[in-house]
């Protein structure tokens, strides 16, 4: 899979988040990528890096931190899916195993999308 042009282009509630969480988290870096993960939904989108950013790994526990406040934050919109390693969440199927190697090594990074709000 091809991804698309890097952009920091999200919906408002989203680009509140990122800023916040850039500044709290010094190691970690946030970007999405056009047409990520489908046409029309890069705004909804955050893949989250270490601190050089894309291609750069997350570490874990960065990860684990943004996932879980993410998670237990209801004033955000509501997550429609995440990837971090060999798992996928979705809203409407639950934990799952993901087997593709695209978010482990150096790929290793947090994905999220949330519904469009």
């Amino acid at each position: 899979m091809v991804l698309g042009p890097t952009h920091h282009n999200w919906t408002p509630a989203l680009e509140r988040l990122v800023l916040r969480k850039e500044r709290q988290e010094p190691r970690a870096r946030a970007n999405t990528y056009e047409g990520h993960p489908w046409p029309g939904w890069d705004s909804f989108s955050i893949d989250w890096w270490g601190r050089a950013g894309r291609g750069d790994p997350i570490p874990d526990d960065v990860a684990h931190r943004i996932l879980w406040e993410i998670l237990e934050n209801s004033a955000l919109p509501p997550l429609r899916h995440w990837i971090y390693k060999d798992q996928l969440w979705t809203s409407f199927g639950g934990l799952q195993p993901w087997h593709k190697n695209d978010h482990k090594g150096k790929l290793r990074h947090l994905h999220l999308t949330f519904w469009p709000h």
